[in-house]
């Protein structure tokens, strides 16, 4: 089996509703890496301002970084279509391990996968808000 190494990502702002602390961000992804077999490599922490990327968008450019583990998907901007496509556009292919969904997927199938989260997530808007009216 070839050597595994997972770059790991962390955010330090909230995103969808939550905010986990790094050192438990930190430990989910050295977890996950172990229990796979992975070589874990110290995170690259994202800046605090929203909606910024900087970090990720160099990890990703970094040569032979390949495996890039983060604590959920929805740390990536899937409801920002333009600054999702902008983010993933680099010229290797890198899977994003998602300890949370358990889910490893790659940059060239994330803008499918946001696409289909989107219209889901419009789907339970719309549904929630009629349940809201039901209530009044």
């Amino acid at each position: 089996m070839p050597e595994v190494w997972l770059h790991a990502y962390s955010l330090p702002r909230p995103f969808d509703g939550l905010n986990i602390p790094l050192p438990v961000q930190s430990c989910f992804l050295r977890n996950y890496a172990k229990n796979k077999g992975y070589f874990f490599v110290l995170p690259a922490v994202e800046w605090c301002i929203d909606g910024l990327y900087i970090q990720l968008r160099k990890l990703m450019s970094t040569e032979n970084v390949s495996e890039i583990g983060m604590t959920s998907i929805k740390m990536l901007p899937l409801m920002k279509e333009q600054q999702l496509n902008n983010l993933l556009d680099c010229s290797q292919e890198v899977n994003f391990h998602c300890v949370l969904e358990n889910l490893i997927i790659n940059n060239y199938n994330l803008p499918e996968y946001a696409k289909e989260y989107r219209s889901l997530a419009k789907l339970s808007e719309s549904n929630f808000s009629k349940l809201d009216q039901y209530f009044q």
